[in-house]
């Protein structure tokens, strides 16, 4: 079962106008069968599925904002009121970080705003139930623990240029990184063991690979056909 951890102290905006999202989607990837049972892998594929399908769509929501300077709690603020997602974080853990920002951004989707404002920093963005999100702290980009490492990049099919900001998933587990300007991803401390490595970005279909990781091993997962969907649709028309 997948579970996304939340902090404890925890600030929650309240927003005046509340728009209500319909979620009756399901997240993406597969869990592999474990020893429990057949019913409890479906039952945690569900959630997992649940929980990618619920972050993608509010981070697609629309944002506009022109601030200079700011801290990065008041920009949060504001990208939370702008898009009507309410965004949980810890206060203290917000206040940490000190270098002001500068973002002016029109009608974009919330996933490039929080990727301009989380970039340099060790936050990423986990849902938090159906209609908010939550800011969460990750120790650098590290999976699970253990004595291997998988790394990989995604590149576009049709450009064939690496993708910055591609969220990468192990096990459709909470453990996420993403790829840096090289479209490089890596996670560190794997258990010897197969594991299923999802990559995932808007606009673009989905993609798991499967890599055999044994001790003190460095394994390599290129997703080198990460295809816009508008693309595939095209194509599937065109038959």
């Amino acid at each position: 079962m997948t579970i996304w951890f939340v902090p404890r102290r925890l600030t929650r905006l309240v927003l005046p106008l509340a728009v209500p999202v319909a979620i009756s989607l399901s997240m993406a990837g597969n869990v592999v069968p474990r020893a429990a049972g057949a019913q409890e892998s479906v039952a945690a594929t569900t959630a997992s599925d649940r929980a990618v399908r619920t972050l993608d769509e509010l981070l697609a929501h629309p944002v506009t904002i022109d601030v200079t300077r700011a801290a990065l709690k008041r920009v949060i603020d504001l990208l939370s009121a702008s898009a009507k997602v309410p965004v949980q974080y810890d206060e203290h853990v917000i206040d940490g970080y000190k270098t002001p920002i500068t973002l002016r951004l029109r009608n974009v989707p919330l996933r490039v705003a929080f990727e301009r404002i989380l970039s340099g920093t060790t936050l990423t963005v986990v849902p938090d139930g159906t209609s908010r999100l939550a800011l969460i702290t990750v120790k650098g980009t590290d999976g699970t623990r253990g004595p291997g490492e998988i790394i990989g990049t995604v590149t576009n099919a049709k450009t064939r240029l690496p993708l910055h900001g591609v969220s990468v998933w192990i096990d459709d587990s909470s453990h996420m990184v993403r790829t840096d300007d090289k479209g490089a991803f890596r996670f560190t401390g794997v258990a010897a063991g197969t594991h299923r490595i999802t990559a995932r970005y808007i606009g673009f279909a989905r993609q798991t690979r499967v890599a055999t990781v044994e001790e003190d091993q460095t394994v390599a997962v290129e997703f080198a056909s990460f295809t816009e969907i508008w693309l595939t649709v095209f194509s599937l028309r065109a038959l």
